[in-house]
Order: structure tokens, then sequence, then C-alpha cells
């Protein structure tokens, strides 16, 4: 009785020891791709800024610049128009970028949680060991305690003679 109580004591015990791993392991990675998704949009975003202000202040000096000169300004047109054409390449490659970060940021969810159903899985199926190991221990003890009790029995028969 003891025996099987110290057994479902220490079953219980495994159980909630396996399920505080698995939960701290679930928040360590939930935590991770978090962070990570929090850095690239933070990154792009900056990215994005810095390149808006710097193509603010080149296009206020060379506005400045037009309006002195009719000569200049046919020139810092033509250097404008290319200067558009790079931004608008940087510009869609910025999105391709932010494209494919977003796809990543899906197949990373759509990753844990394949990964959080293949741990329940693992669980169930350790639990469900687990509970055949203590029905197989169980019928192994009173197996041998009948045994036992034959054995006595036989014994004292044989004293008895």
């Amino acid at each position: 009785k003891r025996h099987e109580t110290w057994l479902i004591q220490k079953e219980r015990e495994i159980r909630e020891q396996i399920k505080k791993e698995r939960d701290k392991e679930i928040e360590l990675v939930i935590e991770r791709l978090e962070e990570d998704a929090s850095s690239v949009r933070e990154e792009n975003e900056k990215s994005t800024e810095q390149k808006i202000r710097r193509l603010r202040d080149k296009f206020e000096v060379e506005t400045r610049e037009l309006e002195q000169s009719e000569r200049r300004a046919v020139k810092k047109y033509n250097e404008i128009k290319a200067k558009l054409t790079e931004v608008e390449g940087e510009n869609e490659r910025s999105k391709v970028i932010i494209r494919q970060k977003e796809q990543s940021i899906l197949d990373n969810k759509k990753l844990l949680e394949k990964m959080n159903s293949e741990r329940s899985q693992i669980s169930d199926i350790i639990r469900q060991e687990f509970a055949d190991r203590i029905v197989t221990t169980d019928e192994e003890s009173k197996r041998i305690k009948h045994e036992i009790s034959e054995q006595r029995a036989r014994h004292r028969i044989e004293l008895e003679k």
C-alpha cells in the first residue's frame, strides 16, 4: 500500500516536472521568436527612417541649388531623376525584404505551432508509457507477492511434516 502510494506520488512528481520543463521551453522559444521579430522590425524601421531623412536632406539642398541657376537646375534635375530611380529600386528591394521577413515570421509561427503539437503528442506518449509501466510493475509486484505466499505455505507444510 505504501509502495503504491509512493509510486503514485513519484509518477505525479515526474509528470509535474515534465510539464514544468515543457512549459519553460515553450516560453523560451516564444520569447526568442518575439525578440527576433521585434529586432527585425526595429532594424527595418530605423533603416527606412534614416534613408528617408538622408534623402529629404539631399532634396532640400538640391532644391536650393536649383533655384539659384537655370543651368544648375537642368543638371540637378537629371541628378534627382537618377537618384529617384535608385530610391525606387531601394524601395522595391525594401518591400521584397519586408515581404521575406513577414514570410519568415509566418513560417516560424507555423514551425512553433507544429513543434508545440509534436511536444504535446510526445507528452501523451510518455504519459501512456509511464501508465503502462506502472500497470506492469503492479502486476509484477502482485505476482511476486503471490509466489512468496505460496513459498511460505509450502515451507510451513514441509515444517509441519
